[in-house]
This record gives C-alpha cells, sequence and structure tokens, in this order.
C-alpha cells in the first residue's frame, strides 16, 4: 500500500487507473458484444455472454485492486449465508454515495452471479458506460412522473411491461438483480427534502421492487438484504480516492418475504400495493435500527447486531 504518498496523489493516481481500467475493458468489451451480435448461434451467444461477463469481473478485481493499494481502506464483509453462483438473486441496499456500487461488487463479485442493477434511462447516455450496461443486459427502467402520466394516460403500466421484458433476459442464465431501493443516494439535501422517519435512510420506493418480483418471483431463489455502513462518515467522491474512507463494513443476509409477495398486481390491486409498501417500511425500520447498532458497536466495541436475537 502506497500509504506513505500524499493524499492528493494517490487519489489522483486512483482516479487515473480507474478510468484507464475503464477504458481498456469497455473497448474490449464492446470488441466481444460486436462479435456476439455477428454470430447469431445460441451457442456462440451463450459464449459471448459469459464472455462479457468475464469483462465486468475484471473491471471490479482492477477496482479492487486500486483501492488496496492506493487507498488502504479497510472493507469488512460479514455474511452468513451460504451464497453460490448458480442461483436467482435479488438484493436490495441502501444507497449514501456514488461509491456505493463499487462497494457492492467487491463483495458480491465471484460469490453470486454478476449483479445487474436497474438503471434510469438516462445513464444510457453516458459515454462507454450506458452502452457496456445495456451490452451486459442490465435493465432499464423508463418510470413516469404523475404529471407525465396524466398528459400520456396510454404510459400507464409500461414500466411494468419493460420490468417485465427486461427479466425475460433472466431466465435463461443465473442472475443477480440489485436495487438502491430509495432510488437515489441519501445525501443532506435528500434528507431534508424528504424528511424520512429514519436517523439513516431515505424513504424506500416500493414500485420497483414490486415489479421484479411479479416478473421473476418464481424463479428467484433468494432475497438478500445487504447494509453498507461507513462508519467514518459516508465519503465525498473525492474524499473516498483520498484515503478519508478509512472503513467499510458491509452486512449481508438472507431477507424472508411472506407468501404473498408477488401474487398480485402492485399496478391494480390497492389492498395490495398498501400492504406491500407497509411490508417494505417495517422492513425498512429495522434496518434503520441495525444501521445504528452497526455504528454503536465500531464506535464502541460492542457484539454484532443480530436481528434474531
Amino acid at each position: 500500500m502506497l500509504v506513505f504518498l500524499p493524499s492528493w496523489l494517490r487519489g489522483g493516481l486512483a482516479y487515473l487507473l480507474i478510468i484507464v481500467c475503464t477504458l481498456a475493458l469497455a473497448a474490449s468489451l464492446h470488441l466481444f458484444a460486436l462479435v456476439k451480435y455477428l454470430l447469431p448461434q445460441a451457442g456462440w451467444r451463450r459464449f459471448f455472454t459469459r464472455t462479457l461477463t468475464a469483462h465486468a469481473e475484471a473491471w471490479n478485481a482492477c477496482n479492487g485492486l486500486i483501492v488496496k493499494v492506493f487507498l488502504a481502506m479497510s472493507l469488512e464483509f460479514r455474511c452468513s449465508e451460504p451464497l453460490v453462483r448458480n442461483a436467482w438473486y435479488l438484493v436490495l441496499s441502501n444507497h449514501q454515495t456514488w461509491w456505493d456500487a463499487i462497494v457492492l461488487y467487491q463483495v458480491l463479485c465471484g460469490r453470486i452471479p454478476l449483479p445487474k442493477g436497474f438503471m434510469k434511462k438516462e445513464l444510457l447516455y453516458l459515454p462507454l458506460f450506458g452502452t457496456a450496461a445495456a451490452l451486459l443486459d442490465f435493465p432499464v427502467m423508463h418510470r413516469y412522473n404523475r404529471s407525465v402520466l396524466t398528459a400520456h394516460p396510454e404510459l400507464a403500466g409500461r414500466d411494468l411491461e419493460e420490468t417485465r421484458r427486461a427479466c425475460r433476459h433472466f431466465v435463461e442464465v443465473p442472475t443477480t438483480v440489485f436495487n438502491f431501493v430509495e432510488g437515489t443516494r441519501k445525501t443532506a439535501e435528500n434528507y431534508r427534502r424528504q424528511q424520512p422517519p429514519y436517523h439513516h435512510l431515505l424513504k424506500p420506493k416500493a414500485g420497483g421492487i414490486a415489479f421484479v418480483f411479479e416478473s421473476m418471483g418464481t424463479l428467484l431463489d433468494t432475497v438478500l438484504d445487504l447494509t453498507i455502513v461507513y462508519p467514518d462518515g459516508e465519503p465525498s467522491f473525492w474524499g473516498f480516492l483520498s484515503g478519508r474512507c478509512r472503513r467499510v463494513v458491509v452486512d449481508l443476509r438472507r431477507l424472508e418475504t411472506p407468501s404473498w409477495i408477488g401474487t398480485r398486481s402492485y399496478r391494480d390491486d390497492l389492498d395490495y400495493r398498501r400492504d406491500f409498501q407497509h411490508w417494505l417500511r417495517a422492513h425498512w425500520a429495522e434496518k434503520d435500527r441495525r444501521i445504528e447498532a452497526m455504528l454503536a458497536e465500531t464506535r464502541h466495541g460492542v457484539a454484532p447486531y443480530d436481528t434474531d436475537h
């Protein structure tokens, strides 16, 4: 670890290497993707799908090495759930910083199928990132606010249909779908604007998760709850790169879901929608208490928090 270098230099070098790694692997990924679509035979397509996934895993490995060498950060992963690479998972996570996705990939890649998160359609227009995510079959959410639906009622239900269409790609091979349930980062401004009933979380958004359960309910083997905690405070983009984030704690556990989840229409059944939101808010309140206990543990050295006790 190059901790003897000034923080600004370590941060700059880490940022530069992440960019170089991303550009190199993105260029190679796009080349293999072109060959994949030129060879429509099923056997070749499966081979190239695995090759494209290997590119994403290599990108994650490069990021992990850069973090280890330049940032001197401790990443503590707590998980008692057996994880396998030949199953279908849904991962629900809190969201605090730009770096949450990097942390999530660091702890999950290689243990379960490559995590694929639902993206806002605007992210597709980011250079390289957007097309790379699309080539890796990351599902895209087209969400419409109330004013748009009022002006164009024909769009009602289209987001669910698009979610179902995206999930059809996941039937053939084991897949992990992850969702940042709050829909946006927990910044001071977002927290002030929402005024949520939680100390460490924003309000959870139920619609996207409900649509995944409706689309993949019978296919999912396990729902996992992932909690990311930064004991030194949520780092900024540069704060993370410059090594100010000394420790990250990640807690992963199985989330037991009621048998009625995914059995009815979230959009059309008002009673089901109310019950689903109540279930998710109750889980989110428990998650908030878990984060508080994890932070207390890092400050005072108490025993790890366990919701089963």
